[in-house]
This record gives C-alpha cells, structure tokens and sequence, in this order.
C-alpha cells in the first residue's frame, strides 16, 4: 500500500516540481564534512573539494565570516570562478545539547506523548525536549546500573529529557515553535554573519519509525517545511530522514536539494577502530534503489552518501569497490571518514580515481573443507607486475548459501601473511559459493569475481550453533546463543575469524570470557557438543572488553550558599576526566547534572525550597561514580 501512494505522490510531484535555488557548483562532484575547528592548512586542503559542510561549535567558536569567506572563494581566492566551493552550515533539527541542568527552572515541558494526546509535564524543562523514556531506580533512590556500567532505562515517562547517550544530546520535538524558532534563528545568524550558501540539516532520524519518537514524523515534515519558506534561496542537505518519503513525500522533497544517506554500507566499530560492513546494508541498499533512487530522479534533489572508514585498513579498497558495486556510478556524492569528522579526509576522486591502472588475473580456485565448519581457499595472482598483494592489489573474498548481490554477502578476512585464505562457519550439507576477485587502487583495477561452490558434508554432527552475540562487560565478555538442546557448548576466541582456540565449556546457552583486555577486539564463535562428537563452528562475530569500573566518588563535598547562589567545591579524584554535579528539589529522583572539569562550580538557584545536592566523578571511558555524599540546603 505505501509503495503504491509512493508512486502516486511522484507522478503527481513530477508534473509540479518547485523550483530549486540556483547554484553553479550544485551538484557537487567531491564533498567533505567538517566538525571541528579549522586551521590554514585545513582551509588550503578544503579547496580540493566542490562542497564543504562547517560546524559553528558551541557559540560559533569554530566559524567566522571571513574564515567561511575563504573556503567559498576556492584556490584563486577570487569569487565567482569555477574553483569556487559550496559552504553549508550544520544543523540539528532531531537534537539539542543546550539541555538546561542544575536546580529546577520554571517551565513545564518536557513532552511527552501518550494515548496519542500530547502532555507537557510540569518538571521544569522546555517543552522542546522529549521524555518517552525513564530511568529505574533503587530503593535508595539512586539510578540503577546494568553489568555494563551504563544506567538501566524502561519505556515511559519520569519528567526528564531523554538522553542520546552515544552523543550526550536531548531528542526533541521538532514541532515545538519555541524550537523551531531557535533552529531559524540559528540558521539566520549562518546566513547573516557567515554567508553560507546553505544549511546541512541533521538527526532527522529522531522521528524514524524504528525509535521511540515516529509519532514526530508529520512534525519533523512541519519543520521541513518552515526551513524551505524561510530560506527559499539557500541550498538545503538533509541527513538521511528517507521514511518521510512514504509518510510525507511533498514536504521531503519540495524543501531538499540534497539527501546524505549516512553509513549506507559500512558503519563504524568503536573498539576495532576501523570500518566494518553494517549490519543493516542490505536493507539500506535496497531502501537507496526503491525508493530513494526514483525518487531523487523525479523530484531533482542530488544524493550523497558517507561510509565510515579508516583509508589505511586493509580491507578498504575490496570495500570501496563493493560500494560501486552495489550504487554503480549514478553521479552520486561520496565521501569516507570516521564518524568523528573533526579533520578533512581525501576527495574520493583522488582517493579511488579512474586511473585505467589494468588488474592482473586471478585464477585456479581451489577449496578444501576443514573440520568443524572450516574451510581453506587456495588461489594463483598472475600480472602482478611489482604488485604486492596487500600492498597495491587486495583479495576480496565472499561466502554465501544464495545468489545475491556479491557485495551484501558476508565477506572473508584475508591475511596477506599466508598464501591462502581461511574461513570459517560453515553448517553441515549446505551448498555453499564462494567468490573471490582481486582490486586495486582505483575503480578500474579489479577482476571480474570468480567462483566455486561446495557442499559441506552431512554426518552425525550436532546442529550449529545460531544467531551468537557478544556483549561488552569489565574485562570480559559475555557470549549469548540460541539454544540447540545440545547437552554443552564449546567456546572459542582468537585474534582473527582463522585463528580461534578453545577456551572453555558450558551446559548453558551463555558464557562469559573472563580475563581479557579492555578494548582489545577478538572474534568468537561457539560450538554444540554431543558426547565425543562436535558440531560446526558458528561464524564468528566481533567484541571487545570494556572499562566499566566507575572511578572513586569525590569526597569532601562543600557548598556555600550566599546571595541566592550555590557554589559547590570539592576534592579532585584520581582518575576522573570530569565531574556532574547535580542539583533537585527534594522529592525529585533526578535533574540532568551540570558537567564540568573543574572541581568547583557555581549554581544559581530558583526561588525558595529544599534542595538535595551531590556530585559523581566520570572517567575517560565514560562511567560514573555513584552518589557519596548527600548534601540537604534551603532557600527561605
């Protein structure tokens, strides 16, 4: 049904498209997204691109108008040739991080929506943010802790904005007019004192239809909307916020000329460091091709995508050709980075240029099945010409039980170190396909993929083990599986997918890998066992030990009450990056905290009451000491 009032809101938006604004270097070839400050170098380096997207920082401290000045008028300096880039300024329009903490303030938000009514509850935040989340508590009142060190948090509502915690920004609801006006007013002080020749618009995705805030969707359209009407002549990029296709296709499209669609094939491992294939590819692949093609070429707004990767791992280049493998080269923008942005990457164009360097040939396949779901790819590369494999040239390798696209199957870790490659995780009598090629450095050094297919053998094996996960504890890791009925399970971990040892044993359907070292990312997989008899390996997935010691609380917590102000001190901590103070009416449970580095803060109170006051400390990794002393003050 939505595909088909899809196809009805093109045709009819294909015969009254609005016009667009006009600019020479709309669409950009090569882009870049900057997050960070700029220094000299930066801005010689941006002028390589056709389009760069700037972040103002907190107060504007990264942007002034003769910087944005600079990057706009390209490599000659003058404005109006052709060398000239494209400037957008960034915008949240899903998120804030200007959240107010500390004591109470008057006000009645934030919103919540429940029973398809909208309330604002009377906790003292702006009716902007949202709170359809709630932390658990103890019965002492403090917040509750997973095993992980994180907060534990439930469906409904506890007064108090909610949280993105990868970012520490606030979800907020992008119909409020209080919000909007500040989202306009941000975007005219871009125009007005930074000529920007647009805005870059993102968390648009606070209102996807897979989180807690879809019933936003129309409102986030709304916003759209007003942004379109109020800047009519600046050049606007969306990130992602393609569901509104299907629930609000004339507000998308007629307010856009540009759509980014963020971690289209490859998403960012934080512990590994490194770029690895989303989870999600194939679905966001097949969302890019029905509808947000057809749709692009119809309504005349230009896509971008952006893939999280490291330039120096040595799958890049297997993963950049499977990237045009899957999007082909349809005048689409790219661009790679890590998901930070505080730098300038390489233009792609220069990066994966067509260069006409020619690929050698690769052939004489060969397959040996391996115990336990193993399985060893023998190859021959001739042409190398001076090559080195691993170096110039790369393997890429994929395994798949059905045809499909060759880039969306799972691929194989290569270890240049050995003349062959190792797999494994194969189940017993399945037909498996193989395929393998070999890429270079440019778009057109590649092999054509050859293949060869198999089937394992069928036996008395146990079933493999299915759908493993790892999650991160205190020097641990704790694996999980669906149940085979097998009467145990063995456990293994390595350093790579081809390099696994055992390391334990259990009759249950989870474990716990002790011992290890936080941050350090290992593979791990699991087999079922019968008696003597042992099941295939399931294939391996990734994870990683984390620091979830909280640091010592501080002590020694003074307070100074005078002229309506508190001024609260403390004791440094060892080991502490920085410290929450936090502040509430008594009764209260929780009020997001003031942050700081410092070890003393100052905090204006409102109005007359009684106060609960305590501060944490917080460590580079993020956690949060508990509450230690308890701190009771009124104001009369």
């Amino acid at each position: 049904m939505k595909k088909t009032l899809l196809a009805l809101a093109l045709a009819l938006w294909a015969g009254s498209a609005a016009a667009r604004p006009q600019h020479p270097g709309w669409p950009p070839k090569d882009y870049a997204i900057c997050y960070g400050p700029w220094t000299p170098e930066m801005v010689q380096r941006a002028h390589q691109f056709d389009l760069v997207v700037v972040h103002p920082g907190d107060d504007f401290a990264n942007l002034t108008g003769d910087l944005v000045g600079q990057l706009k008028r390209g490599k000659d300096g003058q404005a109006g040739t052709s060398d000239d880039v494209i400037v957008l300024g960034y915008v949240t329009i899903g998120e804030d991080d200007q959240v107010p903490a500390g004591p109470p303030r008057p006000g009645a938000g934030p919103s919540a929506y429940l029973n398809k009514t909208w309330k604002q509850e009377k906790a003292g935040y702006p009716t902007r943010y949202l709170d359809q989340v709630s932390y658990v508590f103890e019965k002492n009142g403090e917040r509750r802790y997973g095993e992980n060190g994180k907060p534990v948090t439930t469906k409904g509502q506890d007064g108090v904005p909610d949280e993105n915690g990868v970012w520490g920004s606030y979800y907020v609801d992008p119909g409020d007019p209080q919000w909007q006006a500040s989202v306009l007013s941000k975007m005219g002080r871009l125009q007005n004192e930074m000529a920007v020749d647009g805005f870059f618009l993102d968390t648009l995705d606070t209102a996807s239809p897979w989180g807690n805030y879809s019933f936003t969707q129309s409102r986030m359209a709304g916003l759209l909307k007003a942004i379109r009407k109020a800047y009519p002549d600046r050049l606007i990029l969306a990130n992602r916020g393609m569901f509104l296709l299907e629930t609000d296709y004339q507000a998308f499209v007629g307010s856009i000329d540009g759509l980014l669609y963020e971690s289209l094939y490859c998403i960012w491992d934080w512990g590994a460091k490194r770029g690895v294939v989303s989870p999600w590819a194939v679905g966001d692949v097949g969302y890019l091709k029905d509808p947000v093609l057809p749709a692009a070429q119809k309504a005349g707004f230009h896509l971008f995508y952006i893939n999280y990767l490291d330039a120096a791992q040595d799958d890049f280049y297997p993963l950049m050709h499977s990237i045009e493998d899957l999007v082909g080269r349809q005048g689409i923008s790219n661009y790679v980075s890590d998901p930070l942005l505080q730098g300038l990457g390489v233009p792609i164009s220069q990066l994966f240029p067509e260069n006409g360097e020619a690929p050698p040939e690769l052939g004489n396949l060969s397959l040996t099945e391996l115990p336990n779901g193993r399985f060893r790819l023998s190859y021959e590369v001739k042409g190398l010409e001076g090559r080195q494999l691993g170096k110039d040239l790369f393997l890429d390798v994929r395994v798949g039980k059905e045809r499909k696209e060759i880039a969306l199957l799972d691929p194989v870790k290569v270890d240049y170190s050995k003349p062959v490659v190792e797999g494994v995780g194969l189940e017993k009598g399945t037909t498996y396909t193989i395929y393998a090629r070999v890429v270079g450095k440019s778009r057109s050094c590649r092999t054509p993929y050859l293949e060869v297919s198999f089937t394992t053998a069928t036996d008395g094996r146990p079933a493999q083990v299915s759908d493993l996960s790892a999650s991160s504890l205190e020097s641990s890791v704790r694996l999980t599986w669906k149940d085979t009925a097998a009467r145990s399970y063995r456990i293994y971990q390595g350093v790579s997918p081809d390099q696994l040892m055992a390391v334990g044993t259990t009759q249950g359907h989870q474990y716990v890998v002790s011992g290890l070292q936080n941050n350090q990312p290992l593979y791990f997989a699991v087999s079922a066992l019968e008696g003597t008899s042992e099941g295939n390996l399931c294939r391996p997935v990734l994870g990683r030990a984390e620091d979830c010691t909280p640091p010592s609380s501080p002590g020694e917590v003074v307070i100074n009450l005078r002229a309506g102000v508190f001024k609260v001190s403390w004791q440094p901590v060892s080991g502490a990056k920085s410290y929450k103070v936090y502040c509430l009416a008594k009764g209260e449970k929780y009020r997001i905290p003031v942050r700081t580095e410092e070890t003393q803060v100052e905090l204006p109170t409102v109005g007359a009451g009684k106060f609960q006051l305590w501060v944490t400390s917080v460590d580079d990794a993020g956690n949060e000491s508990r509450r230690n002393q308890l701190i009771d003050a009124e104001i009369k």
